[in-house]
């Protein structure tokens, strides 16, 4: 049923196999939404897996009354964070010592923050940033 009190019915679903063959299969239509976990408060508070036709996929965080950030990762290239007003966006948070490097068509380490050091460099640096801010290939500053 398709109705919007159905989702308040309580359902369980018990899987019981070899510890490596447990899973759920859904198919639905390409445009349609995969798995959906709601919050018993209200009924768009949710977390949504959707795949379409050419396998994006797409995990989605929604807060009906936008007091916590919504989350969308498409897995066809696609990142879209939405901070609550206010708020922050944070990268490894537990501040383990892990590199975060973005690359360009011609780059590889356009930017890239080395956690071991506490560096950052901008541009063709591949090793190791010698500075707390490094800015190698060109730097123009432009008034």
């Amino acid at each position: 049923s398709s109705a919007a009190s159905d989702v308040y019915k309580r359902q369980a679903i018990s899987l019981t196999g070899a510890d490596d063959n447990t899973g759920i299969d859904v198919t639905v239509p390409n445009t349609g939404t995969h798995f959906v976990a709601r919050s018993p408060d209200h009924i768009l508070d949710q977390f949504k897996i959707s795949v379409t036709t050419a396998g994006a996929t797409t995990l989605s965080t929604n807060d009906n009354d936008a007091a916590a950030a919504n989350l969308t990762l498409d897995a066809d290239g696609k990142i879209i964070i939405e901070a609550a007003a206010g708020d922050e966006t944070v990268f490894n948070e537990g501040s383990a010592d892990v590199d975060f490097r973005i690359e360009t068509a011609d780059e590889s380490h356009m930017l890239f923050i080395e956690a071991s050091s506490n560096r950052m460099s901008i541009g063709d640096n591949t090793g190791s940033p010698g500075a707390t801010l490094e800015i190698k290939n060109h730097l123009a500053i432009i008034n």
